[in-house]
This record gives C-alpha cells, sequence and structure tokens, in this order.
C-alpha cells in the first residue's frame, strides 16, 4: 500500500482514483 500511496502522490491523479470519497 505505502508503494502505491507514493506513486499516487508524485502523479496526483492516481490520488484522484484512489481516493474519490476523500476529494
Amino acid at each position: 500500500d505505502q508503494e502505491e500511496v507514493y506513486m499516487t502522490e508524485s502523479l496526483g491523479s492516481l490520488k484522484a482514483s484512489r481516493r474519490p470519497s476523500a476529494k
């Protein structure tokens, strides 16, 4: 999970896909 979080923060676009509810 930590590895995915790092990649998501780098792209930012993935973050929205992984945490659509958070936004």
